[in-house]
C-alpha cells in the first residue's frame, strides 16, 4: 500500500507538471493516456484499503480540475472530452464496484464542471 500511495501522490505531480508545461513542451498527453489513467484509478476506488481509495480519488481530482486550468491555473475550459470521457468511465465503475461512494462523489464533482460547460 505505500508504494500505491507514493504513485498517486507522483502521478498526480506528473500531470500536475504535465499541465502546466504543456505549452512550451511537445510532450502532450492525450486523450486516450487520459483515459488509461483514469481507469486504473477507478479500479483503485474500488479497493478494501480507505487509504488507496482517498489517493486515487485525489489524483482523479487533480486530473478533473486541469481540464480547467490553462497553463497559468486561471480558469479556462480546457478538454471537455476528457471530462466527459471521465463521467462514462465512472458510471461504467459504479455498476461493478463494491463500495461506490468514491465514485458518486467524483461524478458529482464532474457534473458540477460540466455545468459550466
Amino acid at each position: 500500500n505505500p508504494v500505491r500511495m507514493a504513485a498517486c501522490k507522483a502521478l498526480g505531480e506528473f500531470l500536475t507538471l504535465a499541465h502546466v508545461t504543456a505549452s512550451t513542451s511537445s510532450f502532450n498527453l492525450g486523450l486516450a493516456s487520459m483515459e488509461n489513467i483514469a481507469s486504473s484509478l477507478l479500479i483503485q476506488l474500488d479497493d478494501p484499503e480507505h487509504e488507496i481509495k482517498e489517493h486515487a480519488f485525489q489524483v482523479l481530482l487533480v486530473l478533473l480540475e486541469l481540464q480547467y486550468q490553462d497553463s497559468n491555473g486561471k480558469f479556462h475550459e480546457n478538454n471537455k472530452g476528457v471530462v466527459e470521457m471521465m463521467e462514462r468511465q465512472i458510471i461504467d465503475s459504479l455498476k461493478s464496484h463494491r463500495d461506490g461512494s468514491f465514485c458518486r462523489l467524483l461524478l458529482e464533482k464532474v457534473h458540477s464542471k460540466l455545468h459550466f460547460i
